[in-house]
């Protein structure tokens, strides 16, 4: 779950719900607070003006607990029942390490560090954890991040904690979106940027990128080029036929970025087979057809239309006396080969097909975790485009893209997005976009833990 910047009350800055931090740091150090107010003055602070959540020095009065028990009634006071665990398993059992407190209005980060004995073994580690409030709600979560916010001390207590404080805008970046958006209804927008990124509820992000053709070509880039040397294997087929060759009646697709092509000519090549004579071959074969140039032991070849790149090689299997002459074709990248008639075409007609199906109607429905999220004339880039340059010999194939939970939005389109704790949201978009919906960010052992502790609870219940 993840932070706001209001809960029930749209007056967040109401005094009501916050404490001073020269308040929060006398009542969880104990300190004399003249002591600590002289230190604001050094510093040239307004004492007054630095402010946190009540309920986050509450949570930091846990970790100054021993009994368990007593901890862990005060936590559910705060924390819905998961984060509780999350927050007594790997955060109030290891409280003796708690080095700093990096504070904003509505966040804390606790910092751990030591030597800690974990699996029986004593490891030196740095364990960062965000506490904040959940939406809408007068409740907290708890999660384990990579990135450290590095303030400089305002104050280092008589129990060994060294306070700082900073602005919201420092935990949005380590959860790595821009903006909170509050409201239950939203217009996002980027303005002048190139990309930002909103938490929309919970952990829920939506991330918008402005440069919507760029996005499609570079989407598309590559199964295009695919599927040009797929064009030109099927060139280099019909030639092997003339020349009294058999091949299969379909290619292999090997490698990525390029996608490589082979034709795999069964059993042509021997133990003796001259791979240079070959190439010299094949340049002397196809210079009758295109446009050849060596690239480094390779054969580069072009017309109007494409420009591939040719290789061979062999393949035999263990103590077989001949083996399979594989001739491999791919696409090189540059604008060189982009600028040839097939890629043009190719890329102008899938941006026309994605602008007539962005005036199509559309539906649909994902899920993040437990948000449940309904696009309303959102095109998912999950598409298909049938070329209308075909193969000869080859079958027919099509060039398919799936980039999960991205979409292209407009100012038609609109997003609902539901959920129990958070309440609902309702995002329309200001102008073309694309959508990409994603989380915030999070430690790889935070979702672990989550785990760890979840297979817990299930064996508990039903055991």
């Amino acid at each position: 779950m993840q932070v706001v910047d209001s809960l029930k009350s749209h007056d967040s800055t109401a005094n009501s719900q916050y404490v001073t931090l020269l308040d929060f740091i006398h009542e969880l150090s104990k300190d004399d607070k003249e002591t600590i107010a002289r230190m604001f003055t050094y510093l040239d602070l307004d004492a007054d003006a630095l402010r946190v959540r009540k309920e986050l020095l509450e949570a930091a009065k846990i970790l100054k607990i021993n009994d368990p028990k007593i901890a862990r009634m005060m936590a559910v006071s705060l924390f819905n029942d998961r984060d509780v665990e999350m927050f007594m398993t790997y955060l109030h059992k290891f409280r003796r390490y708690v080095k700093r407190l990096v504070l904003s209005k509505n966040y804390m980060m606790v910092i751990l560090q030591g030597e800690m004995e974990i699996g029986g073994k004593t490891k030196r580690l740095t364990r960062k954890y965000v506490i904040g409030v959940n939406d809408f709600k007068d409740t907290l979560f708890i999660n384990e991040v990579n990135t450290l916010i590095s303030k400089y001390t305002i104050y280092f207590g008589n129990d060994g904690i060294a306070y700082e404080y900073t602005d919201d805008g420092d935990f949005r970046e380590v959860f790595g979106y821009t903006e909170d958006v509050i409201e239950p209804r939203a217009t996002l927008g980027i303005g002048s940027d190139d990309i930002k990124s909103f938490r929309v509820s919970g952990e829920v992000v939506f991330e918008l990128y402005s440069n919507v053709d760029y996005y499609v070509e570079r989407t598309f880039k590559f199964p295009a080029y695919r599927y040009i040397a797929y064009i030109a294997s099927d060139v280099i087929a019909r030639l092997l036929l003339d020349n009294g060759f058999n091949i299969p009646a379909s290619p292999e697709f090997v490698g990525t970025i390029p996608d490589t092509v082979r034709i795999r000519v069964p059993g042509a090549a021997t133990r003796h087979t001259n791979l240079e004579k070959v190439m010299e071959a094949f340049r002397r074969l196809l210079k009758d057809y295109f446009t050849v140039e060596m690239d480094n032991d390779r054969i580069a070849i072009s017309t109007e239309d494409f420009m591939v790149v040719l290789d061979v090689d062999t393949d035999f299997r263990f103590g077989a006396p001949r083996g399979d002459l594989l001739i491999n074709m791919f696409m090189p990248i540059g604008s060189d080969s982009e600028s040839k008639k097939y890629y043009v075409d190719i890329m102008s007609d899938i941006k026309r097909n994605v602008e007539e199906l962005l005036n199509s109607e559309q539906r649909f429905t994902a899920y993040v975790g437990n948000h449940l999220i309904r696009l309303e004339n959102a095109l998912p880039v999950n598409l298909t485009y049938e070329p209308k340059i075909k193969p000869v010999f080859y079958p027919p194939i099509s060039i398919t893209v799936f980039n999960p939970m991205e979409f292209i939005v407009t100012p038609k389109s609109k997003v609902t997005i539901e959920h129990v704790e958070h309440g609902n949201r309702e995002i329309t978009f200001d102008d073309t976009y694309v959508l990409r919906i994603r989380t915030t960010n999070v430690a790889n052992d935070y979702i672990e833990k989550r785990n760890v502790l979840a297979l817990r609870r299930l064996i508990n219940q039903y055991t």
